[in-house]
């Protein structure tokens, strides 16, 4: 499951909702924080880890974190991330 949240938004309710369809179906997740051309350096760093902390709420641990989700900061505007 690719679960895409804006880094704007941070988790919202179907992202929530998604979470818990995957982990029911024992599937892997992947985290793209898409939207990040929308915010400043400092602002983008700060976000994806506010990010990366609401996840763990719901049992879904990043790499970072020693976890086996990866995430990854995305733009569709500028192509960043996307390789």
């Amino acid at each position: 499951v690719v679960l895409v949240v804006a880094a704007e938004d941070g988790l919202m309710a179907q992202t929530v909702e998604s979470i818990r369809f995957a982990q029911a179906a024992q599937v892997p997740i992947l985290v793209a924080i898409s939207k990040i051309d929308k915010l400043t350096v400092e602002v983008r760093s700060r976000r994806v880890t506010e990010i990366k902390e609401q996840l763990l709420q719901y049992e879904v641990v990043c790499e970072d974190y020693g976890g086996d989700v990866q995430v990854v900061s995305v733009s569709g505007t500028t192509g960043e991330g996307m390789d």
